[in-house]
């Protein structure tokens, strides 16, 4: 009635449980789910951010002045 199962949860672990105990595990894993789906999230949000400075930074006069004089010195 006690046998231990082994069962993987989402950080890769592997851990041993009573099966008798197998919904506070499915409870378990299912707030790791959500957690794995906010640091999608947060990601997302951080790379868009980050997308968003590239563009204003893409044209801004200055940087434009500055790479054509880099590959200038760089082939002339």
């Amino acid at each position: 009635m006690f046998k231990k199962v082994l069962s993987a949860n989402y950080s890769g672990l592997t851990i041993a449980h009573d099966k008798d105990f197998d919904n506070k595990t499915h409870r378990e894993e299912a707030v790791e789910s959500g957690m794995v789906t906010a640091e999608y999230a947060l990601g997302t949000v951080a790379t868009t951010g980050i997308a968003g400075i590239l563009v204003w930074l893409s044209q801004q006069e200055w940087l434009r002045e500055l790479i054509a004089d880099i590959f200038k010195s760089m082939l002339g």
